[in-house]
């Protein structure tokens, strides 16, 4: 029929045009990713890094970490799916440490906001302290010794007061700030412990492989 013949010639100018290009594999029923083939093919790639070869070997690099994964795995990957596989993990893992050092850049502008606020109030209190001493200097003489001394005592234990509990805040704020920098240094500390032991388990994962495969 007609169109059978329109499809024969595409075919064959296809099949022309892809002589001096990278082979196509034939049509079949592909496996599908999951997170354990995940682990197994970033081990893969971990132990035999495709780009750490000259240019013209990449491709071959590929499809042995293709061949490898399918007779450990019982799979059936193309090693252009492994290898698209690989740069999806890749950019999903780079989003995941943006999220993550967006998130920690955050906490610590809070945080430094937190202690110049802090800061801030404190300049604050000792300028008022040194302007209160200031005033009762220049209104001493006559017009304080007028003043009832119990009303001057009252006044001046009622100042004593508000200081000490602005004081008593200002480090309560002072705690509260130490203890959410602390928190942070954890998160991070929680972060790297994380990527560390996913290493390992790729590296411990590999290894296993590797001595079913001898």
């Amino acid at each position: 029929p007609r169109q059978d013949r329109a499809v024969l010639q595409l075919t064959e100018a296809s099949d022309e045009g892809d002589e001096s290009c990278e082979e196509v594999d034939e049509p079949e029923q592909r496996s599908r990713f999951n997170p354990s083939i995940d682990k197994s093919l970033l081990a893969e790639v971990l132990a035999t890094p495709p780009f750490a070869v000259e240019r013209k070997a990449v491709t071959g690099v590929w499809k042995g970490i293709a061949s490898r994964l399918d007779t450990s795995l019982k799979t059936n990957f193309s090693f252009r799916a492994g290898r698209d596989r690989i740069s999806l993990l890749l950019q999903q893992l780079q989003q995941l440490k943006n999220a993550a050092a967006a998130e920690l850049e955050s906490k610590k502008k809070n945080a430094d906001s937190k202690s110049e606020a802090i800061e801030t109030a404190g300049q604050k209190l000792m300028q008022a302290a040194e302007e209160r001493v200031a005033k009762r200097i220049a209104s001493g003489g006559s017009s304080t010794q007028q003043r009832p001394k119990r009303l001057r005592l009252s006044t001046l234990l009622d100042n004593e007061l508000d200081e000490a509990m602005k004081r008593r805040k200002l480090e309560e704020d002072k705690v509260e700030l130490h203890r959410e920098e602390l928190q942070l240094r954890r998160d991070e500390l929680a972060q790297q412990k994380r990527q560390q032991e996913l290493l390992c388990e790729q590296i411990q994962q590999q290894a296993a492989q590797t001595e079913a495969i001898l």
